[in-house]
């Protein structure tokens, strides 16, 4: 199939159809570029999802009073509430690990994760932060790289076809 597909553009090189093909070629080589640095793109944020989500997900689940100090740097008093962020963060580990072999499949779970960081960012840090009161630092720092990453990332024409 290629050796035909090579012949054709050779035939039609000197045509004035030529540069058609020849375009179509080049934006075809682009296209593929484009869909291997996304791809790429979306792995890496899964497999953060991974390391990070992973591990907050199994210290609040089975170390909550743990994470309580390392994850929430005991900015509000300890509750059992950290588990039920645990089992959030957990899901989000387990789609991601299906979002390193599925990525585009497995996107909705970024497209959750701008909303709900944001909206964390927007409606607790920020207003925590204007107060000067206590908030988790390193998180809302991890929260707002991500919500600026995840835009370039989510492969929104999937999304919505």
């Amino acid at each position: 199939m290629n050796f035909l597909y090579l012949c054709i553009i050779e035939f039609w090189a000197d045509s004035p159809l030529g540069a058609e093909v020849r375009e179509a070629d080049f934006n075809k080589t682009n296209h593929k570029k484009r869909c291997f640095f996304s791809m790429l793109a979306m792995k890496v944020v899964y497999f953060a999802n991974v390391l990070v989500a992973g591990w907050i997900s199994i210290s609040s689940l089975f170390f909550p009073k743990i994470a309580h100090h390392t994850v929430f740097n005991s900015m509000f008093e300890y509750s059992e509430v950290i588990r039920l962020v645990g089992a959030l963060w957990g899901a989000i580990f387990l789609i991601s690990i299906l979002g390193l072999f599925y990525p585009r499949q497995m996107s909705l779970v970024l497209l959750f994760q701008l909303i709900y960081k944001g909206s964390w960012l927007l409606f607790a840090a920020l207003p925590a932060m204007l107060r000067s009161q206590p908030y988790p630092r390193e998180m809302a720092m991890f929260f707002v790289v991500w919500v600026i990453v995840l835009p370039f990332v989510i492969p929104w024409k999937a999304l919505f076809l």
